[in-house]
């Protein structure tokens, strides 16, 4: 049987030794100073983040300084509304004209304001403080004070006529602008689209009497129309069975025919 012999270690003599200790310690010291620059780098990095969100907080910013020769130039390319004017037309045309000057949506119903007169003026000052400066809550309250709602609009499409005596691209564009008031492409989905022309078709189909009643119920779908119809008829039904019915008279007896005596 054979043995293997162990392999012999030779230790490093005393100078090796020293000399490998101060490259440990070299290397460590250098290694932290690394890593202590690395961390001064990345301080001065948050530092001057800080200063320019700091800087962007203080300086006001370009659209800022714009504003008030933004209200200025839509001032400028407004005129007073009038009785003879369409308030959806005025509306549109300044909202056109504050949007390409760049004026943001929060000001729109203080510049609007000095602008409206009549019933549009009314109103403004019917609202709350609050909610005078919310265009789009100014804008609906000025839009229903004036009799403009959904059935307006369709009504002003269902008038529509063509006249020979204009230009037939001129009326085919108003006629395009009325849809467009009516069926809103840029705000409803095409499903509520379609259920807005199924709405108006289905009222139009009503008797008179219910046609009222679903107008001043003023329906946004055609769940809420179906309910104020069937509210109307079940009212109707209850009316009918709560009212007496009355006979009707009795014919009074025929008189008697008595003969003259010749």
């Amino acid at each position: 049987m054979s043995w293997i012999k162990p392999a012999k270690f030779q230790l490093a003599s005393p100078d090796k030794m020293e000399e490998l200790i101060k490259q440990l310690v070299q290397a460590n010291v250098q290694q932290q100073m690394a890593h202590s620059e690395a961390m001064q780098a990345q301080q001065q990095t948050n530092d001057l983040l800080l200063q320019q969100i700091k800087a962007l907080r203080e300086t006001p910013t370009v659209v800022t300084q714009l504003q008030p020769a933004a209200r200025e130039r839509v001032r400028t390319a407004l005129r007073k509304l009038t009785a003879e004017d369409d308030v959806e037309a005025f509306l549109a045309v300044f909202e056109r004209t504050a949007e390409r000057e760049g004026l943001q949506h929060d000001q729109w119903a203080e510049v609007v304001a000095p602008f409206l007169t009549g019933d549009a003026l009314k109103a403004y000052f019917d609202l709350t403080q609050e909610d005078a400066l919310d265009y789009k809550k100014l804008k609906g309250e000025i839009l229903a004070r004036m009799g403009v709602n959904v059935y307006v609009r369709a009504q002003r499409v269902y008038q529509w006529g063509f006249v020979e005596s204009r230009a037939a691209r001129s009326q085919a564009y108003d006629l395009l602008h009325l849809v467009k008031r009516w069926l809103q492409p840029e705000t409803l989905t095409p499903a509520q689209i379609v259920e807005r022309v199924v709405v108006d078709r289905f009222v139009r189909t009503l008797p008179v009497a219910i046609q009222c009643w679903v107008g001043q119920g003023d329906p946004g779908n055609l769940d809420q129309l179906v309910g104020l119809v069937e509210r109307y008829i079940a009212t109707q039904d209850f009316v009918r069975d709560c009212t007496p019915t009355r006979k009707p008279p009795r014919p009074s007896p025929p008189l008697a025919v008595t003969e003259e005596k010749p």
